[in-house]
């Protein structure tokens, strides 16, 4: 389960802290809504992977739910960053064969980070390389050698109070000396702090 607990912190801290590979000009989306403080509603993950375990592969299929949202971002514009921190807790489903194996709450630590964005081609929101503060209590140890096949953020609604992207990933990371494939799917929203 460890090694479980350590995908899905690294899961839930990548989804700000990637760059698309998608190429193209800046849209036409109005950024002026996008600024602001957004306070973290609801965080969900499904995903899967697949370690190779002594030559064999192991496959888990993983979904979470965020409660007990206490994260925000905030994004400026001039220059565009966004700054977040804070922290929650997710109950983590693991299923294996179809089964569910397990079920339990992981704490997501105090974390903070800040990077780069901007708007291309519409919708998709392209973040800069972060730098992570992770409260030195959390124990928590980011996967080495992180690798991405695919990795797309896309906004998919933006109003004036509501935010909620859509971050598609695909790749491999080694953790505890194992090489694990992931696909993972996370929808991230947020309410506009007052």
């Amino acid at each position: 389960m460890k090694l479980f607990k350590l995908l899905f912190a690294s899961t839930i801290l990548l989804f700000i802290s990637c760059n698309s590979d998608d190429e193209g000009t800046p849209g036409e989306v109005n950024t002026a809504e996008l600024v602001g403080t957004w306070n973290l509603t609801s965080l969900n993950v499904e995903g899967t992977t697949t370690t190779s375990v002594q030559g064999i592969p192991f496959t888990v299929d993983f979904t979470s739910t965020s409660k007990d949202e206490m994260y925000s971002c905030t994004f400026t514009e001039n220059p565009n960053e966004v700054a977040c921190s804070g922290s929650y807790t997710t109950t983590l489903t693991v299923r294996v064969a179809g089964q569910d194996a397990s079920s339990e709450d992981v704490e997501v630590p105090n974390s903070s980070s800040t990077t780069t964005w901007e708007i291309m081609n519409d919708t998709d929101l392209i973040f800069g390389e972060s730098v992570f503060d992770f409260d030195e209590t959390s124990g928590v140890d980011i996967a080495d050698n992180v690798v991405f096949q695919e990795n797309s953020t896309t906004i998919t609604l933006l109003t004036d109070t509501s935010l909620t992207f859509e971050v598609v990933s695909k790749g491999s990371f080694t953790a505890q000396e194992q090489n694990t494939e992931f696909d993972f799917k996370t929808t991230v929203s947020f309410e506009k702090a007052n």
